[in-house]
């Protein structure tokens, strides 16, 4: 029951304007553009809590599609932490997605939380199976006990998706359940043969 209320509340929150969002390459850092998008066919939403030493809260994840971009998948995720955490959350980063495209944006976080949410300040790709996502590298502007981010989100090239992790941080790293693409087979071919050429080369070595 739970995913199906927060599909009915984010497709409703969305307005036009999707094409604004911006690129992310391997070892890049980009800002991340607050715009709308268009009504949203949401394929799966995960509401998980998470916890370390210092802070405490919930990570809502979406996989969804939009008319715009056919069967690419958007991930979406907001972040709320709770009045008891000790820290402040400066990033999150969320794992699987070697061999996938990325473009970055956020909206208003109004229909989960009641709010509009802190804004994600960049998001970043230092390896490329991780986007980071950061809200500020000063720690007064980290998200603070018992309030929460803006939806941000990911558009890909992929078409399926599966369960991987996310990494809540501030010091502390809290591990949480969330979605990313499935690489398809010609990129697990491609994976296959990179180890083995880089085994190879290793023997002779």
């Amino acid at each position: 029951m739970k995913r199906y209320v927060y599909a009915a509340v984010i497709s409703a929150a969305l307005t036009p304007s999707i094409f604004a969002q911006v690129a992310l390459n391997i070892d890049e850092e980009v800002a991340v553009p607050s715009i709308g998008v268009p009504t949203l066919n949401i394929l799966a939403v995960r509401d998980e809590n998470f916890v370390s030493a210092t802070i405490s809260g919930r990570l809502i994840s979406v996989v969804a599609t939009t008319a715009a971009f056919g069967d690419n998948l958007i991930f979406a995720w907001a972040v709320q932490s709770n009045q008891d955490s000790t820290g402040n959350i400066g990033r999150v980063t969320v794992n699987g997605w070697t061999g996938f495209t990325s473009t970055v944006a956020q909206h208003s976080a109004a229909s989960l939380f009641g709010n509009d949410g802190q804004a994600v300040r960049t998001a970043d790709r230092t390896t490329a199976d991780t986007l980071g996502f950061n809200f500020s590298k000063v720690g007064l502007d980290k998200l603070s006990p018992g309030t929460n981010s803006t939806i941000f989100w990911a558009l890909s090239d992929a078409t399926s998706y599966r369960d991987s992790l996310a990494s809540v941080i501030n010091g502390s790293v809290a591990q949480v359940s969330t979605f990313a693409p499935v690489p398809e087979p010609g990129t697990m071919l491609a994976l296959g043969a990179g180890l083995a050429a880089l085994a190879a080369r290793r023997k002779r070595s």
